[in-house]
């Protein structure tokens, strides 16, 4: 007669794992979202100030650049909303989180609890950009437009042990 408690071991160890995955609260989420805007804007500073002091040194008119990007309202945003993806999508495939979610013990897997493909973090980073895409957390179910469309979820680490993370890192990298 077959053991009713023991799993089957048909399943994966990812398999077992999805039932204990913890989302991440609502206010997690929004604190991630405010640290990382800021951590942002602090970055988007930063390199603006080293371009221009790269700039000065090239000897280029520092104004005249600057004034030509602010006088094209949609290259500015083009600009701003490329850097905005690629921030989230660097710390997102190399940390498996972004800032905020560093200081709120947070991190972005796939549904089944797999270290998410840099595609479905590209896709994941551009959906952000969605107009009004904060109020998709307004739901009974809070997950933003950006998870469900890449098939992705905020968990907190606490609901599985940090030794999984950092052994499921290093499988899926090796499988790259």
């Amino acid at each position: 007669m077959e053991n009713q408690g023991e799993p089957q071991s048909s399943l994966s160890r990812q398999e077992l794992l999805r039932d204990y995955l913890t989302p991440a609260l609502w206010w997690k989420r929004l604190l991630n979202m405010l640290i990382d805007l800021a951590f942002f804007y602090v970055s988007i500073l930063g390199i603006g100030l080293l371009l221009g002091i790269l700039l000065v040194f090239a000897g280029v008119n520092v104004e005249e650049w600057e004034e030509s990007i602010t006088e094209n309202p949609i290259l500015d945003r083009v600009i701003t909303s490329l850097f905005f993806v690629l921030y989230y999508c660097l710390f997102e495939y190399f940390f498996g989180k972004s800032f905020g979610k560093i200081l709120t013990k947070t991190r972005v897997l796939m549904e089944d609890g797999s270290k998410p493909p840099f595609k479905n973090l590209v896709g994941r980073s551009f959906a952000r950009l969605i107009p009004f895409n904060v109020f998709s957390f307004l739901s009974e179910y809070p997950r933003g437009w950006h998870d469900s469309m890449s098939g992705t979820m905020v968990i907190d680490d606490s609901s599985i042990p940090n030794s999984w993370f950092d052994e499921r890192y290093e499988n899926e990298e090796e499988n790259l």
